[in-house]
């Protein structure tokens, strides 16, 4: 018999793998944190809303456990928000959850929530949201009352708003950095933590440990939650060993116990010191990625260089840029949390040009590459707090006046009503 003919596939060759990134590597020693959050948020979703404190020190991981919850979120279909809070001297009134409300209010909530709130809510909410004020239609200004009363009008208007949004979908609301909060939002905490029962809001606070209770009004607050109804806290802690050797199997794909044993020790179990560490050992060439998406070690492991902790760690990284990235950083540094990129652009451009854009996206190239910022939409942000402290550090007062002097001149010209 004629043997059968053997049809032949070619197959295509297997994709190289997605590389794990060290900007934002495997999440670990976090699982049961992880858990107890997730359940919080399921637990608002099905209409028993809360308000939860996630806090510990600078760089021990609580925004990026804070990312692993809102990506839960999303798979979930619960709306989220998340604002920071800003480091100034003298924050303005509910900054901090006005800035997590404003885009909460496209035109389609508006006009969905206008069929929910009473009209005095609307009408007192829209005082500080003017994007309300254009579905109000004519109704007659709101009485003058003396300042508690009219205080107390506001804060009623803007729990409103929130457990009116609640009832058109579920809420996280995340609102990070409260030692930095405004006194405004504080005090509207406890009055809205025990309508949030009934709610499907859940808002998780973070903040620093020990910045928590050495401001007075945010620790007041804290302990005025804590009076007025369920108010779970949790504490991170630093990685164990076990922990740091889980991170180097995920991106070695195999156990190398002496490199975990060494990179624990320097980076004293602290995520963020643990992550600049091995962004170092990848700009020197020990870290390299594999087709098959994991890291492979080069070399030795290498010694521990003194004081490599902390704003040291982002110091050395931060002296192996090339000059202008080095000085599009520290301009960076002085313009603070959000970083336009046209003010960024007037801060260095040379002195007989209004911007040098090519320059510029060079160095912001590099910074973006090597884990210093990151970008959004509409801006550039330093990829940790503690990153830009670090830089901003490292300045001298001359320097900092001279480029405090800059911004203020590049602000004054880009945005003329706003200083």
């Amino acid at each position: 018999a004629r043997p059968a003919e053997v049809q032949v596939v070619h197959l295509p060759a297997p994709a190289r793998g997605s590389v794990v990134t060290l900007e934002e590597p495997p999440l670990v020693g976090r699982d049961a944190q992880r858990a107890v959050l997730l359940n919080h948020l399921e637990t608002a979703a099905s209409g028993q809303g809360g308000l939860v404190l996630l806090e510990g020190e600078a760089g021990i991981g609580k925004t990026r456990l804070t990312r692993e919850l809102v990506a839960g979120s999303g798979w979930r279909n619960i709306y989220t928000v998340v604002a920071f809070a800003a480091q100034t001297d003298v924050p303005s009134s509910y900054s901090l959850l006005l800035a997590a409300l404003s885009p909460v209010l496209s035109p389609l909530r508006i006009r969905q929530l206008a069929g929910l709130l009473e009209p005095v809510h609307f009408q007192a909410a829209a005082l500080l949201l003017p994007c309300l004020a254009e579905t109000l239609g004519d109704h007659p200004p709101l009485p003058d009352l003396p300042p508690p009363q009219a205080c107390e009008r506001i804060q009623q208007a803007l729990i409103a708003l929130v457990l009116g949004l609640s009832r058109i979908t579920p809420h996280l609301w995340v609102l990070e950095d409260l030692q930095w909060a405004d006194a405004e939002t504080l005090s509207l905490l406890p009055l809205v933590l025990p309508r949030l029962a009934e709610s499907r809001t859940l808002f998780l606070l973070t903040g620093r440990s020990a910045d928590l209770r050495a401001n007075p009004l945010v620790w007041n607050a804290l302990q005025s939650l804590d009076r007025a109804g369920p108010f779970p806290r949790y504490t991170l802690t630093r990685l164990g060993k076990d922990d740091v050797g889980s991170l180097v199997h995920n991106l070695l794909g195999r156990e190398q116990t002496a490199l975990a044993e060494h990179l624990a020790r320097e980076s004293e179990g602290v995520p963020l010191y643990l992550v600049e560490i091995l962004k170092t050992w990848r700009d020197e060439g020990h870290l390299a990625p594999t087709e098959r998406g994991t890291w492979q070690w080069r070399g030795d492991v290498p010694t521990a260089r003194p004081a490599h902790l902390g704003q040291a760690v982002i110091g050395y990284r931060v002296a192996g840029l090339t000059p202008a990235a080095g000085e599009v950083l520290s301009a960076a540094a002085v313009i603070g949390v959000e970083i336009d990129f046209d003010l960024l652009g007037r801060m260095c451009a040379p002195p007989d040009a209004l911007s040098d854009h090519p320059r510029l996206l060079t160095a912001t190239d590099e910074l973006l590459r090597l884990g210093f910022l990151t970008e959004t939409d509409t801006c550039y942000h330093f990829s940790h707090e503690q990153v830009r402290q670090a830089v901003y550090h490292r300045l001298s007062s001359t320097e900092c006046q001279h480029l405090h002097r800059k911004a203020a001149l590049a602000a004054q010209a880009l945005f003329p009503t706003q200083v």
